[in-house]
């Protein structure tokens, strides 16, 4: 069962020996399996290479924020809280040829925000008799198919938390996605919903990118679109046209790639900056494989735990002053454009 919640819950009883510096250590963990016979050595690189290959394939928004370096580690595993400050520009600098023009005496202004910091996990148990009928059937004692499912389990949450946001609250805070937050620029289609008669795909691409960079978010951009507009992607931009809808957009300033999201609703397209000032993710566990002995070894319990949150940015923002143009006011934005 798929558990998201602040603590560890149903974890409470998993060895303390396993715990290093705030975290698990899954080296120590494995060492101490094996020494005892609960596993074998190969069986241990066998858990390691399913729940990668599925984080692999299954983490789409949350591995792009990992490619793109927007992470940074929690402290361990006790944070519950993530804290930052939003911060307003100053003013514009003065010029003139006294050295003395100093300008104003202005001061960056800090707000303090606080999201929580979940942990998810999905867990199964495997009895002595299971175990031992498993080597019988000529299986192994450790069932990886239960780890690639429990691990895409997990691997699904992050995305949807990523995405849609989660139900978790911390006092009168809570967690907020791609499409619900509140500092997301909200458009909706210029025409109709892309594959139907009058849609203009384009058209609505550079709306978000346009209120994008009015409020100084820049790109680069990643467009996400949701799975029923995948093969809309791959039709031919327009008659008589070698390139696809995906190609076009492709070809456009500052869009670096194009994905489906299985997480994102149907009928919904993102525009995301990936850059630090816009998203982060916050770990203090990633996607990790726990198991340990009860009742003297006569039941094993495994769990594929991650613990950490995702930090959307919600800052005032403003364009520098056109030539001859007075700065524009402050705005409370992200480099997030949700069109639905």
């Amino acid at each position: 069962m798929l558990v998201h919640n602040l603590g560890l819950g149903g974890l409470s009883r998993m060895p303390q020996e396993f715990m290093r510096g705030g975290s698990v250590d899954r080296g120590l963990m494995y060492r101490t399996l094996v020494e005892n016979g609960v596993l074998r050595e190969d069986q241990t690189r066998e858990i390691d290479a399913s729940v990668l290959r599925v984080a692999s394939r299954d983490l789409v928004a949350v591995g792009d924020l990992r490619a793109a370096g927007l992470t940074r580690p929690l402290m361990d595993i006790g944070v519950t809280s993530f804290e930052y400050d939003r911060v307003t520009p100053v003013g514009p600098a003065s010029q003139g040829m006294a050295i003395l023009n100093l300008g104003d005496r202005d001061r960056v202004l800090f707000s303090r925000n606080a999201i929580p910091v979940p942990s998810t996990s999905s867990q199964f148990e495997m009895d002595a008799r299971e175990k031992a009928a498993g080597r019988h059937g000529g299986g192994d004692s450790v069932d990886t198919i239960n780890i690639e499912a429990h691990t895409r389990a997990v691997a699904e949450k992050l995305e949807t938390t990523l995405v849609c946001g989660s139900d978790v609250v911390l006092g009168e805070n809570g967690l907020f996605g791609y499409t619900n937050a509140d500092c997301r620029h909200q458009l909706s289609f210029t025409g109709a919903v892309w594959g139907e008669s009058g849609a203009t795909p384009i058209a609505d691409i550079n709306a978000a990118r346009q209120v994008l960079r009015d409020n100084g978010h820049n790109g680069p951009y990643i467009v996400y679109v949701g799975p029923n507009l995948d093969t809309t992607l791959d039709e031919d931009y327009k008659a008589e046209s070698e390139r696809t809808l995906r190609e076009r957009i492709l070809s456009m300033d500052g869009i670096s790639q194009v994905k489906v999201l299985a997480s994102l609703p149907d009928d919904n397209v993102l525009v995301v900056q990936m850059t630090s000032d816009v998203i982060q993710m916050a770990t203090a566990q990633d996607i990790t494989p726990v198991t340990w002995d009860l009742y003297g070894g006569l039941l094993t319990r495994w769990a594929i735990i991650h613990v950490g949150t995702f930090v959307i940015r919600c800052a005032w923002a403003r364009n520098p002053a056109q030539c001859g143009g007075e700065l524009p006011d402050l705005t409370t934005s992200t480099g997030i454009a949700h069109i639905a």
